[in-house]
């Protein structure tokens, strides 16, 4: 025990006298937990975080690693002093924001994948990437808790596809935004709403705008 104690303690001093920022190096997935993984680069632990193992959002680290795992990581920050080195794996991935935006357009109908949700919306994944439809898209409106910061009643679960219209596609932020409801509504459903409503009537709807003078 006393051999491989010293062994490691050589081995760690030799890795931390050779690793620097931008580094590329393979290691070994020690450990996962909710927020990254730990991985050890030869006698010395960096850590994965969770947003930097893929372009897309990674709920769990076991969505994409399992401990044992051989990878390839990024050394993206050292700070020796505390004994921190932050490792990244997504930048030895395909960028898919270099060649989606030449081959789709704003308008397009796709198919997203449903990844998740908070107050403001959906959070989808289409492709390789990461995009949002605002509550102001979505078909239906939602519902909150007012006791519960999640939306329990969104009519869509995580992992459930929708037909959506890309209708922000921005290469400069890696901005993507969707919509639902533009899908099934078009400009005579809008024509047709307008005829149907009158003054003094009561109907259920969704803040799409705030500003200044009144909600939207």
């Amino acid at each position: 025990r006393l051999v491989q104690e010293e062994e490691r303690r050589q081995q760690k001093e030799d890795t931390l006298q050779t690793l620097a920022e931008g580094q590329i190096r393979e290691g070994v997935v020690r450990r996962l937990t909710d927020f990254g993984a730990f991985v050890d680069l030869g006698g010395v632990d960096g850590l994965l975080h969770v947003s930097e193992m893929a372009w897309t959002r990674i709920n769990h680290p076991s969505e994409v690693l399992r401990q044992g795992d051989k990878i390839q990581v990024m050394v993206l920050k050292l700070n020796l002093e505390e004994n921190r080195i932050s490792l990244g794996r997504r930048q030895l991935l395909p960028d898919p924001w270099k060649e989606v935006p030449r081959m789709y357009k704003e308008g397009q109908i796709i198919k997203g994948i449903v990844t998740g949700w908070n107050r403001g919306g959906l959070l989808v994944r289409w492709e390789e990437l990461q995009g949002f439809v605002p509550t102001s898209q979505l078909k239906d409106a939602p519902v909150f808790d007012s006791d519960d910061s999640r939306d329990e009643q969104l009519a869509h679960w995580v992992g459930e596809e929708l037909p959506l219209k890309i209708i922000e596609l921005d290469r400069s932020r890696n901005r993507l935004v969707f919509s639902e409801r533009a899908t099934i509504w078009g400009p005579k459903d809008g024509e047709r709403l307008l005829a149907e409503i009158a003054p003094g009537e009561v109907r259920r709807g969704y803040v799409s705008n705030l500003c200044d003078f009144g909600v939207f």
